[in-house]
């Protein structure tokens, strides 16, 4: 879905890798990996925690 709405605006993902601080776009990886956390036992005392997975693009 990225690539295609990447292409009919005319941008690249190397347009949006610049745009986030940590220098890349964020990959399905980065949120399987804090959703097995989440689901793992490590978890199990969070509560109503927010994390944010944005490479840094929201305080930039």
């Amino acid at each position: 879905m990225l690539e295609a709405g990447v292409r009919r605006s005319g941008r690249t993902i190397a347009n949006l890798d610049r745009l986030v601080p940590f220098g890349r776009i964020g990959r399905p990886e980065d949120v399987a990996a804090l959703v097995a956390f989440l689901a793992s036992e490590e978890a199990a005392f969070m509560c109503g925690s927010l994390v944010e997975i944005t490479g840094a693009q929201a305080v930039a």
